[in-house]
């Protein structure tokens, strides 16, 4: 749900496979520092 309503990538608009993965990988990627940042202010408080 996080990456369909924080990222708005639930849909790619982009033509080619190729450009397709090249976005989901980013929103991959940003997902993870996402939840990276989420789980460092439970910790640190």
């Amino acid at each position: 749900a996080v990456i369909k309503n924080v990222f708005t990538s639930g849909f790619v608009r982009v033509t080619t496979l190729a450009r397709a993965n090249v976005k989901m990988l980013i929103t991959a990627l940003s997902y993870n520092l996402y939840q990276l940042r989420t789980i460092r202010r439970k910790y640190l408080g």
